[in-house]
């Protein structure tokens, strides 16, 4: 485990790929399997050689140098393995935050093409950030790594609101803990609206947005009563 401040470049340094902020000076991590970085609530990135390290530390497992709660903020990044000894280059503009302008009214390049937020098509080119061959850019489901990263994270959020739904009708919920629920709701709700229609089965093969979570027991419609109950309970009550 090795642990690096972020570093306020203003986007100079480069890093890896999903990596929210840099690290200055550069980190190596080794490892036999997928690398991972957690950023963490005291605005620290803990690089772990292992995707388990890294998912023991966004369990609270392992709360070396965190604050009370700091686990709340936890986000498991993974790194592509094929990196070897991961180190980014240095003093080079990074290109995780680096927008790429749109082609000229003139040009014939080929662009993305996907749905933006706003309805527009994505106006980056073809393949931008993403893995070799992929016709579409990073941020619209070009990078298999980035998909992986947000399929777990998803799948974590589902279940975080599963365990709190069952307390709430049981021994009823803290405030805290109804909040946690009603955000780590939004986020599967948030993804399920994204990917309308799609099949989980087609979790990692899809091209675009985040995926579809299935919850034992749950669905989407019965995702939707539930944060409407939750938010009728009084703190510490169900």
């Amino acid at each position: 485990m090795k642990r690096y401040r972020w570093h306020p470049c203003g986007d100079r340094h480069t890093t890896w790929l999903g990596l929210g902020g840099c690290i200055w000076p550069n980190g190596v991590v080794a490892g036999d399997g997928p690398f991972a970085a957690v950023s963490c609530g005291a605005r620290d990135i803990v690089l772990y050689p292992t995707a388990g390290q890294a998912w023991a530390r966004k369990h609270r497992l392992d709360r070396e140098g965190c604050r009370v709660k700091c686990h709340q903020h936890h986000d498991v990044i993974f790194i592509e393995g094929a990196l070897g000894n991961a180190k980014p280059t240095a003093a080079v503009t990074r290109h995780a935050t680096t927008h790429a302008a749109p082609p000229g009214p003139k040009s014939d390049r080929p662009t993305c093409g996907r749905p933006r937020t706003n309805g527009e098509p994505c106006q980056r080119p073809q393949g931008w950030g993403a893995d070799p061959g992929q016709p579409w850019c990073r941020d619209h489901g070009g990078s298999m790594v980035e998909r992986r990263a947000e399929a777990e994270r998803i799948a974590e959020r589902a279940l975080v609101f599963a365990q709190l739904s069952e307390k709430a009708r049981t021994t009823g919920l803290t405030a805290e803990e109804q909040q946690e629920a009603e955000a780590a709701a939004r986020d599967v709700l948030t993804a399920r609206g994204r990917r309308r229609g799609i099949s989980p089965a087609g979790l990692l093969a899809y091209p675009s947005g985040s995926p579809v979570v299935e919850v034992p027991g749950l669905t989407a419609h019965s995702l939707g009563f539930l944060i409407a109950a939750l938010s009728r309970f009084p703190a510490g009550g169900a």
